[in-house]
């Protein structure tokens, strides 16, 4: 549904539209930036572009070839932050205890912390020409 808001903005605006998120990888903290451009037809271009870019310590975590147990740990979609007791950076997560005392690492699943919601839904509302 969020996504549908944005890129209704987007068409009923024609105008660009630009997000900052964050995508990173097990050694890389990588902060993006995504650009929706409206083109002709209903159509949009996304675009996105690298900020800045950091090695870090690995982090299991984030590499998808690690195996998982059932448990879920519930990870940010913008800002990959995730919820260990409350949000927080993902080298954080990893050293709150009893959260990956077992034998393999928990599955991700994403959703928005409550400060990216409330940032995402800003930039998604429709603003009328007043």
């Amino acid at each position: 549904m969020l996504y549908r808001s944005i890129l209704a903005r987007v068409r009923w605006q024609q105008a660009e539209l630009e997000l900052p998120y964050r995508c990173d990888s097990p050694d890389r903290r990588r902060r993006m930036l995504i650009r929706l451009k409206p083109l002709p037809s209903s159509h949009i271009e996304f675009s996105s572009s690298v900020l800045h870019e950091e090695k870090r310590p690995r982090v299991d975590l984030l590499d998808p070839r690690v195996e998982r147990s059932d448990a879920m740990l519930r990870m940010c979609s913008w800002c990959n932050r995730a919820h260990a007791g409350g949000w927080v950076d993902v080298e954080e997560a990893v050293r709150v205890p009893g959260l990956f005392e077992r034998a393999a690492l928990p599955r991700l699943t994403h959703g928005l912390c409550d400060a990216c919601l409330i940032e995402v839904r800003e930039a998604a509302v429709l603003k009328r020409a007043g």
